[in-house]
């Protein structure tokens, strides 16, 4: 049970929170005045639970559009809550994004084409910055299982399209690794990184392991499912 559905008795009680959910049917157009940061959080993850569309949030700054992350997270869980940050370089600045801006960018834009309903919470710089076609990022994500058929080249290959970086062991996310027959991968949303041990062209087994020790985890992977990198790919161009 989420901390909303524990105080939404107490909410219930509240003249506010029982006109909440009618004022989106409404054709005027309304304005809440007065809200601090919390108070946003909680009556929008209210016009969720109660409408069940999608809610967005679109704040000043990164910082601000976080923070009301945090509290929607604490609210209704993280499966429920997504923040889609800005890139915050310049578009002209000769530099990458930093790898984890780009991680949560990815996260949310996976959550978006999964189409269930939740609250994003962004920036207004966020939103204003344009998108590409999301088919492009869809046909992109791969969901690997035991028993199929993928060579490992051409893993290694479609990753590199997607943007990994190829490495000689795999620490952080958006990295890919391949030693024979056996390729490490770790993308969200997944938070800890596979190995995948392939017989031929077929994938035989799946395990997690640790990116410090790089010791193989006890247990089965049944799935795993591998996101892009960047918003483009390479063979997007």
């Amino acid at each position: 049970m989420t901390l909303y559905e524990k105080i939404l008795p107490w909410l219930e009680r509240s003249p506010f929170f029982q006109e909440l959910p009618s004022l989106p049917l409404s054709p005027e157009r309304h304005q809440l005045h007065h809200l601090n940061q919390s108070a946003r959080a909680l009556a929008a993850a209210h016009l969720w639970a109660k409408t069940g569309k999608d809610i967005l949030i679109v704040s000043q700054d990164d910082i601000i559009a976080e923070d009301i992350w945090d509290d929607l997270c604490t609210l209704i869980g993280g499966a429920n809550a997504h923040y889609l940050p800005d890139y915050e370089i310049l578009p002209y600045e000769e530099r990458s994004p930093h790898y984890s801006i780009r991680a949560t960018r990815m996260m949310c834009l996976h959550r978006v084409l999964e189409n269930n309903p939740a609250i994003y919470s962004l920036s207004i710089r966020a939103l204003l910055r344009w998108l590409p076609p999301l088919d492009n990022i869809a046909r992109h994500v791969k969901t690997l299982r035991p028993g199929q058929e993928y060579p490992p080249e051409e893993l290694m290959r479609d990753l590199v399209f997607m943007g990994f970086d190829v490495e000689y062991q795999v620490n952080k996310v958006f990295q890919v690794a391949r030693r024979g027959g056996i390729v490490d991968i770790f993308s969200p949303p997944g938070l800890k990184p596979v190995r995948v041990e392939f017989f031929g062209d077929e994938i035989i087994t799946m395990r997690h392991f640790s990116p410090n020790t790089q010791r193989s985890e006890p247990g089965e992977v049944p799935a795993y499912t591998v996101i892009p990198a960047r918003e483009f790919c390479l063979d997007d161009v």
